[in-house]
């Protein structure tokens, strides 16, 4: 408890402007804006500006107290970049996750980190986060951009010494062709595929029917479910929310069958009470890290999870650890972005992840091994298959 307290107390001091005044800052990348005037005539475009504003650096303490101090060097320094106008919430709490998780697992260990906010996702911003960044002769860089935008590294010359490591793609998603392979990245996303080849083979053949909805998520897990053998898929979209309805309407369909949700919780949840409501009873109702949540616990009924198996690739972590997140308020036993970060930043600063086994990297992605949940009421209970 004393040591929680001490954690507390420091991150307060850290928070509070304690370090020394001219160290750190947050770059915040943004776009060109064309301006118009009242009469709607359209004025130059600005060129990009990059504003620095003040940030936390680790506060550097007179080793004569009985703490060490460390003399942070430029290959000390991790960058973070990341799109606030897109990922924001995921973003702030993957840098909580990494600060606690260096002040906790590496605190003897000097770095500094360096926070850029490109705003949006596009080819001119990432190009200019880039080259401010080896301006900087920063060479660790974990880089928040999703798989549609990491072509943009095939035309930036970068040091060879730089390493990127991507916590939001998993290579499965992407074409790994040779002006990638010139750049030293790792991809510390997890990987959906492997989830739905494990979920596929729990099904054990019989008939797959599949719900999925409009969001990006919903669209990526459905055209990566679209490989395996499904019998029946139905969209559900914000439009059409007489669950009740839908699944009447596929009884016949849904009795006996497998049904894979590819819909976030909320949605999840209403289905599944749906199916209560108008006795349908799928064999089992599977799905991916999308509805491994606590939240399912809330918004459904017992009965209506009776007979869902989640599959999730976030092995356990120290108890020790999970203490440290939950005091900065993060989640990272089923926040899969922040459990992906923080092996992203291992990775930086040990240049391994061997702390992490059975984890380990092959081929420049991180290898996470997939494991399925039976839903009881209250907890996720490990399945031996």
């Amino acid at each position: 408890m004393s040591k929680n307290i001490f954690f507390l107390v420091f991150l307060i001091f850290l928070f509070i402007g304690c370090a020394p005044k001219d160290q750190g800052y947050v770059t915040v990348i943004e776009d060109p804006v064309e301006k118009t005037t009242a009469h709607g005539k359209n004025l130059p475009i600005e060129e990009k500006k990059i504003q620095e504003i003040k940030a936390i650096a680790p506060p550097v303490i007179d080793q004569s107290d009985g703490i060490a101090t460390f003399e942070v060097e430029k290959k000390d320094y991790i960058a973070i970049v990341y799109p606030s106008s897109e990922i924001n919430r995921y973003a702030l709490e993957a840098i909580n996750t990494i600060n606690g998780y260096l002040l906790q697992s590496h605190s003897m260990t000097p770095y500094h980190i360096e926070t850029f906010d490109i705003q949006r996702q596009t080819k001119q911003s990432i190009t200019t986060v880039l080259k401010t960044i080896t301006q900087n002769e920063i060479s660790n860089v974990i880089l928040m951009i999703t798989k549609d935008h990491l072509d943009t590294l095939k035309d930036i010359e970068l040091p060879s010494d730089i390493k990127i490591v991507l916590p939001l793609i998993n290579k499965d998603e992407i074409i790994y062709d040779k002006h990638l392979q010139k750049v030293n990245l790792l991809f510390t996303g997890i990987s959906y595929q492997q989830q739905f080849s494990k979920l596929v083979e729990y099904a054990r053949g019989n008939k797959i029917v599949e719900f999925y909805d409009n969001s990006t998520i919903g669209a990526t897990l459905h055209n990566f479910l679209a490989s395996h053998k499904v019998s029946y898929s139905r969209q559900i979209d914000d439009n059409n929310g007489w669950y009740k309805k839908i699944v009447s309407d596929l009884q016949w369909r849904l009795d006996g069958s497998v049904l894979i949700l590819n819909t976030p919780i909320v949605k999840s949840s209403m289905l599944l009470s749906a199916l209560t409501a108008e006795e349908i009873n799928p064999k089992y109702v599977l799905s991916t890290q999308l509805n491994f949540t606590p939240l399912i616990f809330s918004l459904t009924q017992k009965e209506d999870i009776d007979n869902v198996i989640i599959a999730s690739s976030i092995s356990n972590l120290s108890q020790q650890y999970k203490g440290y997140s939950e005091l900065l308020g993060n989640n990272i036993s089923y926040n899969w972005v922040n459990y992906s970060s923080m092996i992203a930043v291992e990775y930086l600063v040990s240049n391994n992840i061997d702390r992490f086994a059975p984890l380990k990297i092959v081929d420049n992605q991180v290898v996470y091994p997939v494991k399925l949940y039976q839903v009881k009421r209250g907890s996720f209970e490990l399945i031996n298959f």
